[in-house]
């Protein structure tokens, strides 16, 4: 079966327990929707045949293929990894299907590339000015990309220099500082909107 196909009957009964733990554990939209996803590439890979009837040497088999077969990633790999420990645990409770001693792919150790200051310039000057504040957020105060989409004006607190997220990851409170480059940035955009968009 093609995994564009849309879910068979037995996978959408399966995915509704998934949404409703997923709510009970207060998993972020997106961690529910890359969970489901990979719940349903595993059933797939096994032909169909419903999780609690698969053990650890499925598990592993699917693991490994998405390794060695579709070349994934070692990040993409241990995502699958948990949205499995995910749906044997806490949707099926029955985590002995999957155990969590299954080998993590291990990330490369190299640490990440850094822009210089004049290339962080660089590139934001190339930017278009609408969204320039946003790229800025993105590389100045660390923002995820979605944390910065769904910002809030009163989410920032431009005297304090600080920007308080109310829905992080993981549905966690995060503050995050910023420079002072920036607040200049978020006082002209805030003043060149009308009022009722401020909100």
């Amino acid at each position: 079966m093609d995994s564009t196909d849309g879910p068979g009957p037995g996978e959408e009964r399966l995915l509704d327990k998934v949404h409703a733990v997923a709510r009970a554990r207060h998993l972020s939209p997106r961690t529910e929707e890359a969970y489901r996803s990979w719940i349903v590439r595993f059933v797939r890979f096994s032909d169909l045949r419903h999780p609690s009837e698969l053990g650890p040497a499925d598990v592993r088999r699917f693991l490994e293929w998405l390794a060695a077969e579709r070349r994934v990633s070692a990040s993409t790999v241990n995502q699958a990894h948990a949205a499995l420990l995910f749906l044997y645990r806490d949707v099926l409770r029955e985590p002995a299907r999957c155990p969590a001693a299954i080998p993590r792919a291990r990330l490369r150790g190299n640490p990440p590339d850094v822009l210089a200051p004049v290339e962080a310039s660089r590139l934001l000057a190339a930017v278009v000015p609408g969204h320039r504040l946003a790229v800025s957020l993105l590389y100045g105060a660390g923002l995820r990309l979605m944390e910065c989409l769904t910002l809030r004006v009163k989410d920032v607190d431009i005297a304090g220099r600080r920007i308080h997220l109310r829905e992080s990851k993981g549905g966690k409170g995060q503050v995050y500082g910023f420079a002072g480059g920036l607040a200049g940035g978020a006082c002209r955009t805030d003043r060149s909107r009308p009022a009722a968009a401020r909100e």
